[in-house]
């Protein structure tokens, strides 16, 4: 574990001057735009691709499009200078040879210790549970104990390894083909035994848990419903101010928080509405800290990346090569895996 931190900390540190020819990455994703000495400014198109739904909340446009972050202006530009955006949204940079590296590094220290029975009454957890007990109804548990004994094993060891290591998390193995495993919410997963059936080990079923895991700790099952919350507030808070206006009490601040809204409210709407690409970003993001999960936790960091491959030949094997274009939620293998390698590389691990 020491010895983990201590990379960590070695790769965030790390300070070789960027060169010519340098690619830039932002969460491990690389960022294309207009080169300027060790910085690069991206086009506003971009952000919906590079940045998850609370980063991209926080960025706002004027009526110039000048954008400003927590009321902090973005610096003049070919577009928007990624030093800023990343720096002004926590991220940490990571300079290499050739590369300029934005990751986010959280730190897990930070979360207040909560009692399982104060766990127990959020509405979130709860939600996840009942989800979880929908599914039940129609999918049976496993009759074979060994399976789940394995999964609350490794399971409780990897949740140790994350902000919400105080939640009392429950693991559930069911009969279920083909081979799977999802969480339904904050402290709840299921396994399907088949996937337990194709004899991976204990450091490839830490990489699934630790991806299930991070689903829940990042609130990815609840985001959907975030965003129709947002764009309801949104629309109430604009057609108050627009009847505030239609009443005659019209000023050029009225007008201005109109438009403010306007924006918001398209931003949060094309969110909605592109909902694949941002469930996609919610798999690559669960994907890293699942690796860094299941890592702190004292397993290979080949784990995830071993069983995605894995489990891709076999559905391959059985439903050929048309089954990797059905899946319109998840990142296709190779970029998960190149995502994956971005990250150890970042962590130096």
């Amino acid at each position: 574990m020491k010895r983990l931190k201590i990379l960590l900390l070695a790769a965030i540190l790390a300070t070789v001057a960027p060169a010519d020819g340098t690619h830039f990455y932002l969460r491990n994703r690389e960022v294309t735009g207009k080169v300027v000495g060790a910085d690069i400014f991206v086009a506003r198109d971009q952000l919906s691709r590079l940045l998850n739904p609370e980063e991209l909340k926080r960025v706002e446009f004027d009526d110039q499009g000048v954008a400003a972050i927590d009321g902090q202006k973005a610096p003049e530009g070919p577009g928007l200078s990624l030093s800023w955006l990343a720096g002004s949204l926590g991220f940490t940079r990571r300079l290499g040879p050739g590369t300029v590296d934005w990751v986010k590094i959280q730190n897990e220290n930070t979360q207040p210790e909560v009692s399982a029975e104060v766990w127990s009454r959020r509405a979130e957890f709860r939600e996840a549970g009942r989800r979880l007990n929908e599914i039940l109804k129609s999918v049976p548990r496993t009759d074979r104990p060994e399976l789940q004994a394995r999964v609350d094993r490794i399971g409780q060891k990897v949740i140790q390894a994350t902000p919400l290591r105080e939640m009392p998390w429950t693991f559930v193995v069911v009969k279920m083909y083909p081979p799977n495993a999802a969480c339904t919410g904050e402290g709840h997963v299921f396994v399907a035994d088949s996937l337990l059936d194709m004899n991976i080990s204990d450091d490839e079923l830490a990489g699934v848990l630790g991806h299930e895991i991070a689903h829940g700790v990042r609130r990815h099952v609840f985001r959907r419903s975030d965003l129709l919350r947002d764009i309801l507030n949104l629309l109430a808070d604009y057609k108050r101010l627009q009847a505030q206006i239609d009443q005659g009490q019209d000023s050029l601040t009225l007008r201005q928080q109109v438009a403010a809204y306007t924006r918001q409210r398209d931003q949060l709407q094309y969110k909605f509405d592109h909902e694949v690409s941002y469930s996609r970003l919610d798999e690559e993001e669960a994907d890293v800290l699942g690796l860094r999960y299941a890592v702190t936790a004292g397993y290979s960091a080949d784990g995830l990346g071993d069983c995605l491959s894995k489990l891709e030949r076999l559905l391959v094997k059985q439903f050929g090569a048309a089954v990797l274009r059905d899946d319109m939620s998840h990142p296709p293998t190779a970029r998960r895996l190149e995502i994956l390698q971005r990250a150890r590389a970042n962590a130096g691990i």
